[in-house]
């Protein structure tokens, strides 16, 4: 297994290293007070990766792997990245044990307009409806690479080390799901405009 790029984003201090000793011993508060500050970045990340109807379960699981590999975490890389290589692959498995294919409904990938225009609100409602049709064609490879990188704003290389492949592998992936996309989209709204 690779490790994970280190990108320290905050030094860990003496009682940073003391409440993950504790943690990694079992110590309960230990470890709610370790995970809990990431709890709502994980949700958003999973919202996105999987749907909002899976996410709270994903959550679950994740966190009770991470608990499980606590003693296994060797501090290489920060908490957060960890946790997110984690969280990702809950996702990844979720798609494939479920033989999910067919990916569900992205929230945030596209703006969706406000104000008092309705037409402004219409035309980012379906600019949000295709950008979902054309992300639950992609596998589960090119979705979670995509989202990783065009939705969370992640580097290549955070992503490949998080779904712990090749950096060419997840330059690869991203490609062609970015062509994909795009074909899909202007596939889309050659259609809408015929």
């Amino acid at each position: 297994m690779r490790s994970l790029p280190s990108k320290p984003d905050v030094e860990m201090s003496a009682s940073d290293d003391a409440l993950l000793d504790a943690a990694r011993a079992g110590d309960r508060r230990a470890q709610q007070r370790l995970l809990v500050p990431h709890l709502s970045r994980l949700k958003a990340l999973l919202t996105r990766l999987a749907g909002a109807s899976d996410a709270d379960d994903l959550l679950q699981n994740t966190l009770l792997e991470a608990l499980g590999a606590l003693p296994r975490f060797r501090g290489e890389a920060p908490l957060a990245l960890w946790l997110d290589r984690i969280a990702t692959h809950m996702a990844y498995k979720h798609f494939r044990s479920a033989k999910r294919l067919r990916a569900r409904v992205l929230f945030g990938l596209v703006p969706v307009a406000t104000g008092p225009d309705p037409r402004r609100r219409l035309e980012a409602r379906d600019a949000l409806g295709r950008a979902r049709l054309a992300l639950e064609e992609l596998t589960p490879d090119r979705r979670i690479i995509f989202v990783l990188v065009a939705v969370e704003g992640r580097t290549i290389e955070e992503a490949a080390a998080m779904l712990d492949v090749s950096l060419s592998a997840a330059k690869s992936r991203f490609l062609r799901a970015r062509r994909q996309v795009d074909r899909r989209l202007a596939q889309l709204e050659r259609e809408e405009g015929a």
